[in-house]
């Protein structure tokens, strides 16, 4: 089962702290972002030749759908699923964070921690982290079927 980004164990790493930035993790691990916004700005920063995007109706649904098919790839007894949105941070401490309701500061693990200057993006985040350190996963495609019924093609 995916759980809440505030929900996840020590091991994830460092978390962020507005006195004495560092932040590291002994673990690689794996990483699907979309946005929450529809900016222009995306398509011109993620590539040329991108027309169109997925307007997911749905986000409850489509969490459920991501978790249960990439359970084959990353069994639960060797990886934390989790999700969440993003929280931008100033490294230096000037700007407060902005966490999403519920979230403290000084609890919010190395993956769903973004620099401020891609704030515009808007993240949310699905990741799964290596119980035991690990490096150099390997990419893996997982399909998660049809989304007709939760989201739809927008052309730009």
């Amino acid at each position: 089962m995916a759980v809440p980004a505030s929900d996840l164990p020590g091991w994830w790493g460092d978390r962020y702290s507005m006195i004495d930035f560092s932040a590291s993790m002994d673990r690689d691990y794996m990483l699907y972002c979309m946005a929450r916004t529809l900016s222009p700005t995306l398509f011109s920063h993620f590539g040329e030749g991108y027309d169109a995007c997925v307007l997911v109706h749905d986000m409850e649904e489509f969490v459920g759908r991501v978790d249960e098919k990439t359970r084959a790839h990353f069994p639960p007894e060797e990886f934390a699923h989790a999700h969440g949105w993003t929280t931008y941070i100033d490294p230096l401490g000037a700007i407060e964070p902005t966490p999403e309701p519920g979230d403290a500061p000084t609890e919010i693990p190395i993956p769903f921690l973004k620099h401020f200057r891609h704030a515009y993006q808007d993240e949310y985040r699905f990741v799964w982290v290596p119980k035991e350190p690990r490096r150099g996963l390997e990419q893996r495609c997982v399909r998660i079927g049809c989304l007709e019924d939760i989201a739809e093609v927008l052309f730009v």
